[in-house]
């Protein structure tokens, strides 16, 4: 039997299943450690944003993405370069797991090496059917700015100017020329991914269509 984790004692309250949360977590870093990439920390930030998906999938009885992924671990105050997600559903979280390492993208998503921290979430939903997600990131620590020397001060020495005629004609400023940022859309099929840097509507077209080919990639292993 499941063990699980009932949070607040309201009517609705909602109940995540602990040890199969622990169990995929594991899986996971095994995963990784077979192929020689290092192990993910743990995130409770990481685990209440894959939890809240969780239970909205449940609620909707379907697969889908959080649409609101990189604003949301932006709301952590953690200082992060890549955050993705992989989503399934299914009889038992063994089974949700082997759809994602056999599905190309979700693996990728599994075994990506700049990846630092995880957070997964699950919970029942209907059709006896649990609802799995998986929030991986690249989190880095703050680097607080360094502060410049302050500047040594001399005197000023007292110059006589120079004639008109030997005075140099001054040199027209550089016009200075901003790099144009371009979109740099990084969304996997079926393992979300989002870059800190990608602009806002870059992430609103990647969101659509991708939806549907993994609700296809996930259910066709289960």
């Amino acid at each position: 039997m499941l063990a699980a984790f009932l949070l607040g004692a309201a009517a609705h309250a909602t109940t995540y299943n602990v040890s199969d949360e622990v169990k995929i977590e594991q899986l996971t870093n095994g995963t990784r450690a077979g192929v020689g990439v290092k192990a993910l920390a743990h995130q409770n930030g990481l685990q209440q944003m894959a939890r809240a998906q969780a239970v909205r999938m449940a609620q909707r009885g379907d697969i889908y993405h959080n649409p609101n992924l990189s604003s949301d671990i932006t709301a952590l105050g953690v200082n992060w370069r890549m955050v993705g997600e992989n989503v399934g559903m299914g009889p038992d979280a063994a089974t949700v797991y082997a759809a994602l390492l056999k599905s190309p993208h979700h693996y990728e998503n599994i075994v990506r090496s700049n990846y630092t921290s995880i957070g997964i979430g699950e919970v029942n939903g209907p059709g006896d059917r649990i609802y799995l997600v998986q929030v991986f990131a690249e989190i880095v620590p703050s680097v607080a700015p360094a502060h410049a020397a302050p500047a040594h001060r001399v005197a000023p020495v007292a110059t006589r100017a120079a004639p008109l005629s030997a005075r140099t004609t001054p040199r027209p400023a550089l016009k200075v020329v901003r790099p144009v940022r371009r979109a740099d859309p990084n969304a996997l099929l079926g393992g979300l991914v989002f870059r800190a840097e990608m602009p806002g509507p870059a992430r609103g077209r990647q969101s659509a269509g991708f939806v549907e080919r993994l609700a296809r990639d996930v259910s066709s292993w289960i």
